[in-house]
C-alpha cells in the first residue's frame, strides 16, 4: 500500500510558560500523519513547500530518517511557527508564520495513480483538484480542513472519502447551537459517513442514520499540538487495513490521546505497540449530552469547560 501526502510543513518553536528555554520540532498536519503511517510500515511520499534554508534541511533530514520520500516546491524561506504552551493543562497558543508561499499547481497524473490513499490539507487548493481529477479511481482521499469553513473546504468535504473535521468546523456550519442539525448538514455536504474530532472529549461518528460518541482515553495532557494530525494518520492506517469507521476511530482516538502525553508534534508521535497496549485502557465516562454541551459553548463563543469540570 502506498500513501501520498500533500500539504504544509513547518518548524514549530515551543515556548513553555514560566520556562526560559525554547525547543523546536518539525510539524505540519499531513507531515505528522505520514510519519505515523511510515513508522507502521506504510510506504509514504510527501509533496510540500520548503525554503532554501537551514529549517528546510532539518525537515528534509527528518523525513529521510523516517523513510519518507520528499518532493519539494521550492521557496525562499521555510515557515516557522511559535507555540506557547500552558504547562498546567497542555493547551497551546499558536502564532503562525507570516511567510507566504507561492502555490504549486501541477502533479503528474502517472505519478498520482500509483497511490492507494492521498492525504491533503487546505494549503494547496490547486493540487487538491489535481488529486481529485488525476488519481486512480480506486484511490481514497482523506482531508484536513483545519477549522476553516470556506467554499473550498466544503468542496474538500464533498470530494473526501473520509471526511474528518474538528468540532470547531462543525460549529461554523450553522448559526444554530444544534449539534445534530449541524452534523446532518455536514453529512448532506459529504454524502458519506463523517467523523468529528472533539479534542479532549473524543470523537463523533455519523453514517446518515445513527450518531455515536466515542469518549477519549484517560490521560494527562502535556501538549495538544499534533493530536488531530496523528488522529488522521491512525484513521488512515485503519482504512488501509480494511477496518470499519468505528474501529478506525477508536484506534485514532487512542493514538491522538497518547500524542498529548508528550511535548512536541512529531517528537510525541506514539508507536503502534503503545497504541495497541492502550486500546482497552479506561476512557472518560462521558455521554453524548457532554458533546452537545461542548458544542453549544463553542457556538456561543464561550470557552468550553475542561473535562475535569464536566
Amino acid at each position: 500500500m502506498k500513501v501520498l501526502g500533500v500539504g504544509e510543513s513547518v518548524i514549530d518553536t515551543y515556548i513553555i510558560k514560566g520556562a526560559t528555554t525554547k525547543d523546536s520540532h518539525i510539524g505540519g498536519s499531513v507531515l505528522a500523519a505520514l510519519i505515523f503511517l511510515s513508522r507502521l510500515g506504510i510506504d509514504c511520499e510527501f509533496f510540500t513547500s520548503l525554503g532554501k534554508d537551514d529549517e528546510a534541511h532539518i525537515i528534509k533530514t527528518a523525513l529521510n530518517k523516517e523513510k519518507i520520500e520528499c518532493h519539494v516546491h521550492e521557496q525562499e524561506k521555510t515557515k516557522v511557527n511559535t507555540i506557547i504552551v500552558n504547562d498546567r493543562n497542555g493547551q497551546r497558543t499558536k502564532k503562525r508564520s507570516t511567510i507566504e508561499h507561492t502555490r504549486a499547481k501541477h502533479i503528474d497524473a502517472d505519478y498520482l495513480r500509483q497511490f492507494d490513499l492521498i492525504i491533503v490539507d487546505r494549503h494547496m487548493p490547486e493540487l487538491f483538484y489535481e488529486v481529485v481529477s488525476k488519481k486512480s479511481p480506486d484511490a481514497k482521499i482523506l482531508i484536513d480542513t483545519s477549522t476553516e469553513i470556506s467554499e473550498f473546504t466544503k468542496d474538500m468535504i464533498r470530494h473526501a472519502d473520509y471526511p474528518i473535521v474538528p468540532i470547531e468546523t462543525l460549529s461554523a456550519l450553522t448559526t444554530e447551537a444544534d449539534m445534530l442539525a449541524s452534523i446532518i448538514k455536514l453529512y448532506q455536504i459529504s454524502k458519506t459517513p463523517v467523523t468529528i474530532t472533539m479534542g479532549e472529549l473524543g470523537s463523533l461518528l455519523y453514517d446518515g442514520s445513527r450518531i455515536e460518541f466515542l469518549p477519549s482515553l484517560m490521560i494527562k495532557a502535556v501538549d495538544t499540538n499534533g493530536a488531530g494530525d496523528v488522529y488522521r494518520g491512525a484513521f488512515a492506517y485503519g482504512t488501509l487495513s480494511g477496518w470499519d469507521q468505528r474501529t478506525c476511530a477508536i484506534f485514532a482516538n487512542t493514538a491522538a490521546g497518547l500524542q498529548c502525553t508528550r511535548l512536541g508534534n512529531v517528537a510525541a508521535i506514539p508507536d503502534k505497540k503503545l497504541v495497541e497496549l492502550h486500546l482497552q485502557r479506561p476512557r472518560h465516562k462521558l455521554e453524548l449530552d457532554h458533546a452537545h454541551a461542548y458544542f453549544k459553548k463553542l457556538c456561543s463563543n464561550t470557552t468550553p469547560q475542561p473535562l475535569s469540570a464536566l
